[in-house]
């Protein structure tokens, strides 16, 4: 396999820490560009949007700042058998924001990646499409590289 490059270091010091994530042992992590079916109750969904660097110094070797939002989707069935759904939503999505606290360091390959500031859980929403309830947590990170 190459060297990894800026990018993928980026984005394994970021799957590393979501592999350490505190979640019940029946719960799936569907990641990107991987194709799979659903899983019947619930399952994590990261999705990792990248900002364009920002070229800061004049310096044609020096390094860029790097910005992005690594998304973890909680997805649940829309007819669950939970009646407090929407509480049990919640504390699970604030265990993942808290699983990445602001200033938290996350190194790969000499690359240094940190959460630039707390988590946000978003309100759940509705994916008719898919039969979900979808709860959004943002992680924003910033890397020089």
């Amino acid at each position: 396999m190459a060297t990894p490059n800026t990018n993928s270091k980026i984005w394994q010091a970021l799957r590393e820490r979501i592999l350490t994530l505190p979640l019940p042992a029946d719960m799936p992590i569907l990641w990107p560009a991987r194709l799979k079916e659903l899983p019947k109750e619930w399952c994590l969904e990261i999705t990792h949007l990248v900002n364009r660097p920002g070229r800061v110094f004049i310096g044609s070797d020096a390094p860029h700042q790097r910005l992005g939002i690594l998304q973890i989707g909680l997805l649940t069935e829309i007819n669950s058998k939970y009646d407090d759904q929407l509480s049990r939503l919640t504390e699970l999505a604030g265990n993942i924001a808290d699983h990445f606290p602001t200033d938290l360091r996350m190194s790969y390959g000499g690359v240094s990646v940190r959460v630039t500031e707390a988590p946000e859980v978003a309100t759940s929403f509705k994916d008719e499409k898919r039969s979900r309830i979808v709860t959004p947590v943002s992680v924003r990170w910033q890397a020089w590289a």
